[in-house]
C-alpha cells in the first residue's frame, strides 16, 4: 500500500476531463472521481486485486522526514 483515497463517483469519461488526467481521451473508459488522497508510508498488506477497502489502523501516514 503506498496511497489512500475516497472513492466519490465513477461515470464516463468525456473529453473534457483529459484536461484533468494522466491519459488520453479514450471512448468507453471511466472516470474515477477521488477526495482525500494522500500517500502514506509503504507497508505491505493483504488485499485484493481491483479496489478495496483498509481498515483505519492500518493506514499510517508519512512523517515529515519521509
Amino acid at each position: 500500500m503506498i496511497g489512500v483515497v475516497e472513492l466519490v463517483n465513477v461515470r464516463k469519461l468525456i473529453k473534457e476531463d483529459s484536461e484533468f488526467t494522466l491519459c488520453d481521451y479514450v471512448p468507453g473508459a471511466y472516470a474515477w472521481e477521488t477526495i482525500e488522497v494522500c500517500f502514506v508510508r509503504p507497508d505491505k498488506i493483504l488485499g485484493k486485486l481491483k479496489l478495496f477497502d483498509v481498515d483505519d489502523e492500518l493506514i499510517h501516514g508519512l512523517a515529515e522526514d519521509d
